[in-house]
């Protein structure tokens, strides 16, 4: 494998990371983004269908989940 295909792979592999890396925003936001009101999510959260991230009393979700 040549130096140019090494990086190239190097690249690509840092690249496919930083999209798969979670956006956390904080609840509120991630309900005016989406129009959602938090009861809504929080028994999406109950039912399983979306994750949050609680750190100290904040309360996070990834942007990059999809909400069904």
């Amino acid at each position: 494998m040549s130096l140019e295909q090494q990086i190239r792979e190097i690249v690509k592999q840092e690249i496919d990371k930083d999209h798969t890396a979670p956006r956390l925003v904080p609840l509120q936001k991630f309900c005016n983004d989406l129009g959602l009101d938090r009861k809504t999510l929080w028994r999406a959260e109950k039912e399983g269908r979306i994750k949050v991230q609680r750190i100290g009393t904040r309360i996070f979700i990834d942007a990059n989940q999809t909400f069904a």
